[in-house]
């Protein structure tokens, strides 16, 4: 027994000592990079940021679209809108940031909101390389970053699709919990995959009113509770005093959405003197660009977009 007990010390010692040096490397390279330009908002270096050029000669495109999908899904929000960008000749780029359309949670598992933040700059950034102007769609949590990023970067048409700017008030609770740096961390122990919740009528845990549509949207139906902090975080990072640098502000919204507060997000513009348009959709939720609504939505964004 003494030998096994000895045994057992000697491990738990070499783990500590080993662990020890790990948490030392960790501190001189901290301490190597305060040399660095770093940018809080992004957890980035500003010399260590990507570069494009897009060749001399060519000259840029007149115009381009960005789209940012929402929590938990991926760039198939916009699928209607594909098809009909390419026929109205109107370029895009729809990435889909960290953690999604991935084999696996372990990325999203370890995101932070300043990942998803920085993923939408960078892309955005490697668009302007190649188009004079640049107009900006966001979906949910897409929203909630595609108005983040219109206030770092200049912004031609700024299109909210049901943005995630304030959370529905079924889940102010959770998020008041998640957020506290106690209650959250006790949280996250106890419960680091949470079931996105299937609100009552629904087939899927997907808020829509077409429940037919509803079973072929590619998401996750179970998510890990650190990236429901993120996206609770990415909320209370908007400083709504600060400039929007866009030409214009368009809300498109279901009325029966369930997911997001709308009229918190409209109230709160509002208050701030934020102008914006917005347009309601009287049978879709809050997957709008795939429910009922989907085809007087689309064509209202192209509208939108050829106002240029």
């Amino acid at each position: 027994m003494q030998l096994a007990a000895f045994i057992i010390l000697f491990i738990v010692l070499c783990i500590f000592v080993i662990r020890g040096f790990s948490l030392c490397k960790r501190k001189m390279i901290r301490e190597w990079l305060t040399k660095f330009t770093y940018i809080s908002e992004t957890n980035s270096y500003m010399e260590a940021r990507q570069r494009s050029f897009a060749g001399k000669g060519y000259g840029k495109i007149p115009h381009a679209v960005l789209l940012i999908h929402g929590y938990s899904t991926s760039p198939r929000d916009f699928e209607i809108l594909y098809p009909k960008f390419e026929a109205a000749d109107i370029s895009y780029y729809a990435p889909v940031y960290t953690g999604f359309g991935v084999g696996d949670l372990r990325l999203l598992a370890a995101v932070k909101a300043e990942d998803w933040l920085r993923d939408v700059l960078n892309a955005y950034d490697c668009l302007a390389t190649f188009a004079e102007k640049i107009s900006v769609i966001g979906h949910s949590n897409g929203g909630t970053l595609a108005f983040l990023l219109a206030q770092h970067r200049q912004v031609n048409q700024l299109i909210l699709v049901n943005p995630n700017l304030f959370i529905h008030p079924r889940a102010r609770k959770a998020k008041k919990m998640v957020l506290n740096p106690i209650v959250g961390w006790f949280y996250n122990l106890l419960k680091p995959y949470y079931n996105k919740p299937i609100l009552p009528g629904n087939v899927t845990n997907l808020d829509y009113a077409d429940q037919e549509r509803a079973p072929t949207t590619f998401h996750f139906g179970v998510l890990p509770t650190t990236s429901f902090q993120a996206i609770c975080k990415l909320q209370d990072s908007i400083d709504y005093k600060s400039k929007v640098n866009c030409k214009k502000i368009s809300v498109l919204y279901g009325t029966r959405d369930r997911s997001v507060s709308n009229p918190d997000a409209f109230a709160v513009l509002k208050a701030n003197d934020i102008p914006f348009a917005a347009y309601a959709y009287e049978n879709s939720a809050h997957q709008l660009l795939n429910d009922f609504d989907r085809e007087p939505a689309a064509n209202q964004i192209i509208k939108i977009l050829q106002e240029n």
